[in-house]
């Protein structure tokens, strides 16, 4: 920071220049303060040398008193005392050079130079108030409609402040999780803003690369869902169905509607530190990790940026109870293991705590005992404000995709409209994690009132048409091999888990009768689809898109299919109609 320092270094440059037969002139060395006439007496030196001739040096400063020292005798002020420099080499020897000319050397003298500021001095500067004249600190959000206006300011004109933005938004997102669950019981003043900040944290992009962004606009979605259902969870269905969105703002939307419905439900939710470790133990070759440090870095952010994966480790869990219920119900068909499993796990009776004992019984009349307010269960919102949203809405957009296909079916291929493309939802990975979050709402709905009439077959048939049918008529390069008929294996393996999910549910609540004597064709349908399935599989036919942990799950996926539609059949056969 000292200008001499500076200045000697420009010299040093428009020396080094010259040397290498560059022109490079600052045109600022007239004066004496900064160092400057030194700077000048010098070059001076500089030129002399090379020109192996007397050193004279004229001042041209005409204002220069006589008892300056010389340029030289400046020099031998500044070193220590050394032996006579000698004789000039020649030019073959001057040419020679070798790494020694590089090493450095240990300097006994006291450096002139001001010392560079170091960390500490730099934050203090940072902090420094008088260099903050004009920066104002952004307060946090007290209410909602403050919230929104900070991710979605409703002024049209930009201001001049606009390096506030970054700061805005971050502060937003710190607050924004814990100010909406403060504000669920504050009266309608979050019904009244629900729908403004599901507008605002969907489409919120990272443009500052903030800390946690995703984990934090993750977690405000899902805290809108929980606490005010009735408001965001349609609002977030329609936004999904747009078409201004990317791909992982719509990750971002199926997963607030399922991990909110979740919480919602009252059922667990996974926690992000046992996805984290679930990612290490994946780890197969630990000799070609990279170390520690930067490997528990790249691979935690790897596993926070990877949206998908919440919901499908909610799915992998629910399949997989559906499957071993389904096991131990067939176990339990064979007398000499339900003998032998009653001799091991059968625990003897036990003294049973006696309840407390109510008003009515005491006599206390019902309506003088206290009734709270019931709160908003998932139950009471699920067919009205998530699934038959998200189920209607799905089929309008289908149908409306397709129109849109065969409009331009009879131009050029490169001119028609493919509604399949990537980042739009009917791409398989799109599809696939939609039809993962719809399993997780039904999963969860099992309980509603609308359940074994419109939910679980409704749900099914989605799984099935999925399933079975092509979602568009133009099928890319890759798929005309078979006639365009393949399904990609990560869209096979979620509509079938769909379907075990329903399945299971109806085997749950009534034993499979409603959806095997009302639904009859769609069951074995279901039964018939997932046996052929299983059977290519079997044969080694190749599924696009499969190969390795994708075909296990597909495999296992149609065997669950298949037992559960076999479980339903075998005890409802007599009764169903032949079809």
């Amino acid at each position: 920071m000292d200008p001499s320092v500076r200045r000697c270094g420009m010299l040093v440059a428009e020396e080094a220049a010259r040397g290498a037969g560059k022109t490079l002139n600052f045109d600022d060395w007239d004066g004496t303060e900064d160092g400057k006439r030194w700077c000048r007496d010098m070059r001076q030196v500089l030129n002399g040398l090379d020109n192996a001739t007397d050193i004279e040096v004229d001042s041209d400063d005409e204002n220069e008193e006589e008892d300056i020292p010389q340029p030289a005798e400046l020099i031998t002020d500044m070193l220590p005392s050394q032996p006579a420099p000698p004789p000039r080499k020649s030019k073959i020897e001057r040419e020679y050079d070798s790494d020694d000319s590089l090493s450095g050397y240990a300097s006994s003298l006291a450096s002139s130079r001001s010392l560079s500021p170091t960390p500490s001095d730099l934050e203090e500067i940072e902090k420094d108030p008088t260099l903050r004249v004009g920066h104002k600190k952004v307060a946090r959000p007290v209410y909602l409609a403050q919230l929104g206006e900070m991710i979605r300011p409703t002024s049209g004109s930009k201001t001049d402040q606009q390096e506030q933005e970054v700061t805005k938004i971050e502060v937003a997102l710190n607050a924004a999780d814990e100010l909406i669950r403060r504000k669920m019981s504050y009266g309608t003043e979050l019904e009244e803003n629900a729908v403004n900040l599901v507008y605002g944290f969907v489409g919120l992009q990272d443009n500052y690369d903030l800390e946690g962004f995703g984990q934090k606009r993750q977690g405000a979605l899902n805290a809108l869902v929980a606490c005010c259902p009735r408001k965001s969870a349609p609002a977030l269905v329609e936004e999904f169905f747009k078409s201004q969105y990317s791909a992982e703002q719509r990750f971002t939307v199926l997963n607030a509607l399922a991990l909110g419905a979740r919480e919602l439900a009252s059922l667990p939710i996974p926690d992000s530190a046992a996805l984290k470790a679930d990612a290490l133990q994946r780890i197969s070759f630990p000799s070609k990790r990279l170390p520690t440090t930067l490997h528990q870095k790249y691979i935690t952010a790897e596993d926070e940026s990877t949206s998908l994966q919440p919901v499908r480790h909610l799915l992998e869990g629910i399949s997989r109870n559906a499957i071993d219920s389904t096991k131990d119900k067939a176990a339990d068909k064979v007398p000499e293991l339900v003998r032998e499993r009653r001799l091991r796990i059968r625990q003897p009776a036990k003294i049973s705590e006696v309840g407390s004992i109510s008003g009515g019984a005491l006599g206390i009349p019902q309506s003088s005992q206290m009734k709270a307010k019931p709160a908003t269960t998932f139950t009471d919102v699920a067919a009205e404000f998530f699934l038959y949203p998200l189920i209607n809405r799905f089929w309008m957009f289908l149908r409306d995709e397709q129109t849109r296909e065969m409009r331009t079916a009879q131009q050029a291929s490169s001119h028609r409209y493919k509604s399949t493309g990537t980042g739009l939802i009917l791409n398989a990975l799109v599809l696939s994690h939609f039809l993962a979050t719809l399993s997780i709402l039904v999963h969860a709905s099992r309980n509603a009132k609308e359940w074994l009439a419109v939910l679980a077959p409704d749900a099914l048939e989605l799984a099935v048409a999925l399933g079975t049918r092509p979602l568009s008529q133009h099928m890319d390069d890759k798929d005309e091999d078979d006639g365009g008929k393949s399904k990609d294996a990560v869209v096979l393996t979620s509509s079938l888990e769909l379907a075990l999910v329903v399945l299971d549910g109806c085997v749950d609540s009534d034993g499979g009768r409603s959806m095997s004597l009302e639904h009859t064709a769609m069951v074995l349908g279901a039964g018939e689809w997932a046996g052929e399935v299983l059977s290519q599989l079997e044969k080694g036919a190749k599924v696009l898109g499969g190969g390795g942990m994708q075909e296990v799950k597909l495999r296992r996926a149609a065997a669950g299919v298949v037992l559960k539609v076999d479980e339903v059949t075998s005890c409802w056969k007599r009764s169903m109609v032949d079809v």
